[in-house]
């Protein structure tokens, strides 16, 4: 009984079936043989974001029509065009029916946001149909290209470092905001092995040093192709140094001669900036390479980290950018067996006027879940402030009051912590590479007050004979003094400018084949070679130093020479020339652009062929080694 049953109900479902498909079958042919219709292959389209006052890449919709008589009418809502041609566009479109028809859309947006809209296609014949729109309209970007497949690596003729010249935008008037992206392709024989540091720097046109603009950390073994357009940074904060010819130096330090290539481009874009002049200047930049970095747990006192800034007058807006990364693998551990630099998690203070204003913290920022990945080697665990394959985090501290002519103190204070020096890594030091900038905004012209940034920028008196820090604050005494009894400027500066001094004490002669000689044979000690080198520093062109004999450092003399060799090299010293009792212990510091020699004679017969026009040498030493000579015979 239950099979019949079973039989039953299986028949009753199949004439159910098949009555339903014939019917359905029957309707079908009737609306292909008589019945007009229109049809699309799509209901909605979704539009990339596009740039007001351009065009987005165009869409095609294809209408399929049948038993029609009379044109079909298309038309578009605001911010979207038709086109049958895709060449010329418009609102609507009328066309004669046709079995397939090709038809053209895009996005022209006017105003910024999301935008929705409608395609309707209509017909007398049949009912309308309604494709959605959707869209979103961003800024105006005007993109110009920097590097382009720069292949940086080590060895078989490669360089870690290139330095070139692009021509950038050439106003800021309606700059918004500077985007920079940095792209990595890997060369013929694929990319380096390991994670390394890396960073872009700008020529600043006034100080012709290098400022550190952005920073990233290479991917284990790959490219960054699944980002869009690779690292983004924004270097808005720069912009008044981004206009015009621009001299961009890249840097990636790699040990291989596979390495990566490099491409750089820049967005600016259009609209209206928060503030309409914008000053930048560099506080502290140890950030030449990984090693180049604060030594984190040992002797810091060769690093300058406490600075004196002055704020000139009509400024609106004041804030630091600092970038930081550490590097190393040195000892004690953390509890969770993290190695200081580059894994203990640690918080820094900038102290402003002594009181711990700024904090920054050294912990995860999410490697694991980093877009560029898979990566060849240990990517996933988080850093201290970094990621494999990432850019580095940009630390933004603003101050919340105005500090127009104002003055205040500056340190960068590394969380209290001893190296033991007991790693069995094979570096056992712990370094913490960092630039910190402070950034000053306006809608007035920014005056500055000087000494600025720690008497590192001197509008008034980078030409004049007497440059050191010391006589430029004696000469703004002068100059109050003359003002008082009744001076006029225009006189009193170019006087100052032109007095000579005391031989030897920074003089600054034309010398051979159009170089520049500092003349500070007449005595040194560790303070005032420091002091030489600052102002050799920003003089505009490449700086070398004759390194002499500093007398009456008793025991501590080696100590005090190579104190003063690293003080050059992280003041951007190319080269140094030395006459010394330390010179093995300078070249170990220094490295190979430290040259030795026996004598004055043998100096003056090596470095005089290769001086020229854009070079400036300092010529240093206590009294006794008669440096002098060095001098004559250098100036033309």
């Amino acid at each position: 009984m239950k099979n019949f049953n079973l039989i039953l109900i299986t028949q009753i479902m199949l004439f159910v079936v098949t009555s339903c498909s014939k019917n359905d079958s029957a309707d079908l042919n009737n609306i292909d043989s008589d019945l007009p219709y229109i049809s699309t292959n799509i209901n909605s389209i979704l539009f990339e974001d596009t740039m007001i006052t351009k065009s987005s890449t165009t869409k095609s919709i294809i209408i399929s029509s049948k038993n029609i008589n009379s044109n079909i009418n298309i038309s578009v809502s605001d911010e979207f065009e038709l086109s049958t041609d895709n060449t010329t566009f418009g609102k609507t479109l009328s066309i004669n029916p046709k079995d397939y028809i090709n038809i053209y859309v895009r996005f022209s947006p006017d105003e910024i946001g999301s935008k929705t809209g409608n395609l309707k296609i209509d017909n007398s014949k049949t009912n309308p149909i309604n494709i959605n729109l959707s869209a979103n309209a961003v800024k105006l970007r005007i993109n110009y290209k920097a590097f382009n497949q720069q292949h940086l690596a080590f060895g078989s003729g490669k360089n870690q470092t290139s330095v070139q010249n692009f021509d950038l935008h050439d106003t800021l008037e309606n700059i918004e905001s500077i985007k920079m992206f940095i792209q990595l392709d890997c060369p013929s024989g694929g990319c380096n092995a390991w994670d390394v540091f890396s960073n872009i720097f700008v020529k600043d046109p006034n100080s012709s040093k290098y400022f550190e603009i952005g920073r990233y950390i290479t991917p284990y073994g790959i490219d960054n192709k699944k980002l869009e357009r690779g690292f983004e940074i924004d270097v808005t904060d720069f912009k008044s140094m981004l206009t015009g010819n621009v001299e961009l130096k890249a840097f990636i330090e790699v040990w291989g001669s596979d390495g990566w290539n490099l491409s750089v481009d820049f967005d600016y874009v259009i609209g209206e900036p928060d503030y309409i002049n914008y000053q930048v200047s560099e506080i502290i930049q140890y950030n030449r390479n990984s090693l180049e970095g604060v030594v984190y747990g040992e002797d810091e006192s060769k690093f300058d980290l406490i600075k004196t800034v002055s704020i000139g007058s009509d400024v609106e807006s004041t804030h630091l950018r600092t970038i930081i990364t550490g590097w190393g693998h040195a000892t004690p551990n953390d509890p969770d067996g993290r190695p200081c630099a580059e894994w203990c998690y640690r918080t820094h203070n900038i102290k402003i006027n002594n009181a711990n204003t700024f904090q920054h913290y050294m912990g995860p920022i999410g490697c694991a879940s980093n877009p560029v990945s898979p990566q060849n080697g240990n990517w996933e665990p988080d850093r201290a402030g970094w990621c494999p394959g990432m850019e580095v985090p940009v630390r933004i501290n603003k101050f919340n009051n105005n500090l127009s002519n104002s003055t205040f103190n500056y340190e960068y204070d590394f969380e209290n912590w001893v190296n033991d020096l007991k790693s069995s890594a094979s570096n056992k030091h712990a370094y913490y590479a960092i630039s910190s900038f402070v950034v000053l905004k306006s809608n007035k012209e920014i005056k500055r007050i000087f000494p600025f940034n720690n008497n590192q920028d001197y509008n008034v008196f980078t030409n004049c004979n007497n440059m050191e820090s010391h006589n430029i604050l004696n000469m703004l005494f002068a100059i109050a003094m003359s003002c008082e009894v009744g001076a006029r400027s225009k006189h009193i500066i170019p006087a100052l400018c032109h007095y000579d001094g005391v031989k030897g004490r920074s003089n600054i002669y034309h010398g051979f084949n159009n170089s520049k000689i500092i003349d500070g044979s007449y005595n040194a000690n560790p303070a005032s070679f420091k002091s030489s080198i600052n102002e050799l520093a920003n003089l505009k062109g490449t700086s070398w130093v004759i390194m002499g004999q500093m007398g009456e450092l008793e025991d501590k003399s080696e100590e005090y020479h190579a104190n003063i060799a690293m003080y050059a090299a992280n003041k951007g010293i190319e080269k140094l020339f030395l006459i010394t009792d330390h010179n093995e212990a300078i070249k170990e510091v220094f490295g190979h652009e430290a040259h030795t020699f026996s004598s004055r004679s043998d100096l003056i017969d090596y470095i005089k062929p290769l001086l020229k026009n854009d070079i400036n040498v300092l010529v240093k030493a206590s009294r006794f080694m008669k440096f002098e000579t060095i001098v004559d015979e250098l100036i033309s």
